[in-house]
């Protein structure tokens, strides 16, 4: 699974050892990603995290800004698009 961001965002990061989250950025670009359980485990929802990194978002927050969104639609910045492609 990849996910291209046309705009650097803001996510978390994960520590597995504190069970703490932290801000985080990820650049613009192509990145391959993994679907995961919610590290904080503070509900069900799947997050995306880069491969080898403790870094990424919950899959809904990505979804909410791929073509066709709502958010995408509202937003004044047409670089906010993420295109999400799934094997």
């Amino acid at each position: 699974m990849y996910i291209t961001l046309k705009r650097n965002w803001s996510v978390l990061s994960f520590d597995k050892r504190t069970g703490r989250t932290k801000p985080a950025s990820i650049e613009a670009g192509r990145y391959e990603v993994k679907r995961i359980k919610n590290p904080t485990g503070r509900n069900d929802q799947n997050w995306l995290v880069l491969v080898n990194e403790p870094i990424g978002a919950a899959e809904v927050f990505w979804r909410t800004w791929t073509k066709g969104s709502r958010s995408l639609k509202d937003s004044k910045n047409p670089k906010s698009e993420i295109v999400i492609e799934e094997e």
